[in-house]
């Protein structure tokens, strides 16, 4: 049988251009059922990884993998932007019902990133000769040869990657988010179970686990881009269609994607490597940990609005705002029951990380009070970034992430080091960070779905 009449790929499949307000509704509650089996699996199966890689890698080499694996939102930021780009213009293409363009914006994409990845990696082989990544990793538990072909195989194995992820935008424009969460869930299975068996006769080292974990990821990429484009054939990239003219276009809006990406990437990704110089690579375990639960919490709530950024793309193209302003409305609403289930997990904290992992683990007082907030000012944010991003309204956006990402560090590492809170400084410092755009983001929001009153000055300064 042929995999493309399995329910996964067939099952409600609708053209955008034919698309009404009732049919977006409908093609939501769709995605977000199948999103959530499919998460609930990709936790489950992440929250046995942590106990097992701990338990077998101790407690200083997992800070390090952490550490490496932070890294990976680095490389895959060196699409700069083509991803988001093609995102918002293929939805529009699609909404107009023009597959030429549709297909000639995919293909120039994958071309694009393709020549990237090859000059990227040419460039990295001196940089990789030249520096010492044991003093980079702050440890002498790994031996220089071991921890230089971690970093060796991990950035190749996470370039290939770069490339053949530009899947998830386009499964995201064509609104079958749910399909994206079936690729975390095959990179779990095929990296657990070969740590899992490797593990029963041998001592699991590092090296290993970087070389499980990138295989996983292409392996699993390369499955759902194969079965993606069997359905979706008119989507499929072809080398006569690729068009320097679209570069322009999927580059004008993904390069200010770019900078708000890589200056999240700075607030998020760069605290293990602050942790890791300040306070040692163990101390990025204890983090790690704290972080994971609440991030896990937050993964369900933004499970919602993944589907929706397409949805906003399309509505607005449309002069659709009656809808989009139902769904800010009912995301607003729901912070009310997140922010109470977030309250609860901070209180029984120590509780669940003790069954957890099967032993108490010391956390910093406070650190799990503030990584709640953190929690909450992260999803609140979302909310309507991911609709200004659905609308290309990012400008202003891009401005206040720069900003923040200027601040971030040397505000972690006064907090964390001169002031002596430690991991508390950390998250604190992202804590007051994202507060800039907690305010700024609903005024941009308010402007353009929300208020009858426009001025071209406004639309200057807000867009």
């Amino acid at each position: 049988m042929r995999f493309a009449r399995l329910n996964i790929f067939r099952h409600n499949k609708v053209r955008i251009d034919e698309i009404d307000n009732e049919k977006r509704d409908k093609n939501l509650v769709l995605q977000l059922k199948s999103s959530v089996v499919f998460k609930f699996l990709s936790v489950g199966i992440s929250l046995l990884l942590v106990p097992l890689l701990i338990g077998r890698l101790g407690t200083e080499q997992y800070g390090v993998w952490a550490t490496l694996l932070s890294t990976a939102q680095w490389i895959t930021l060196m699409d700069i932007g083509i991803g988001s780009g093609l995102r918002n213009k293929l939805t529009e293409a699609l909404a107009k019902g023009d597959l030429t363009e549709a297909n000639e914006y995919v293909s120039t994409a994958y071309i694009t990133l393709l020549l990237i990845g090859a000059v990227l990696a040419a460039l990295f082989v001196p940089f990789f000769f030249l520096v010492n990544w044991n003093s980079v990793f702050n440890t002498h538990s790994i031996s220089s040869l071991d921890l230089s072909g971690c970093v060796f195989v991990f950035f190749y194995g996470i370039l290939s990657y770069l490339i053949l992820a530009i899947i998830n935008q386009i499964i995201n424009a064509v609104q079958r988010n749910s399909l994206t969460t079936m690729i975390p869930i095959i990179i779990n299975v095929l990296f657990i179970t070969s740590v899992y068996i490797y593990s029963l006769f041998h001592p699991l080292n590092l090296l290993f686990v970087t070389c499980a974990y990138t295989a996983s990821q292409l392996i699993a990429i390369a499955i759902v881009s194969s079965l993606f484009f069997r359905e979706y054939d008119y989507l499929k990239p072809l080398r006569k269609n690729f068009k320097k003219d679209k570069i322009r276009s999927i580059m004008g809006l993904g390069l200010k994607f770019f900078i708000i990406q890589i200056t999240v990437v700075i607030i998020f990704s760069t605290d293990n490597f602050v942790i890791t110089q300040l306070l040692g690579p163990s101390h990025v375990t204890t983090y790690g940990v704290v972080l994971l639960v609440f991030n896990n919490m937050a993964v369900f709530v933004n499970m919602l609005m993944a589907p929706l950024w397409s949805s906003y793309t399309e509505a607005y193209a449309k002069g659709d705002l009656g809808w989009i302003k139902g769904k800010i409305v009912f995301l607003n609403k729901l912070m009310i029951p997140y922010i109470i289930g977030v309250g609860v997990v901070v209180l029984l904290f120590n509780t669940i990380v003790n069954v957890w992992l099967g032993k108490a683990v010391v956390i910093p007082d406070y650190l799990p009070a503030l990584m709640g907030v953190y929690a909450v000012i992260s999803v609140w944010n979302n909310i309507y970034g991911f609709m200004l991003g659905g609308i290309s309204k990012v400008r202003l956006g891009m401005i206040t992430t720069v900003f923040i990402g200027c601040v971030n560090i040397p505000l972690s590492i006064f907090f964390a080091r001169n002031l002596n809170l430690g991991l508390n400084g950390i998250i604190l410092s992202n804590i007051l960070c994202l507060s800039l755009s907690s305010v700024i983001s609903p005024i941009q929001a308010y402007y353009f779905i929300f208020s009858t009153r426009k001025s071209d000055r406004w639309e200057r300064i807000l867009s």
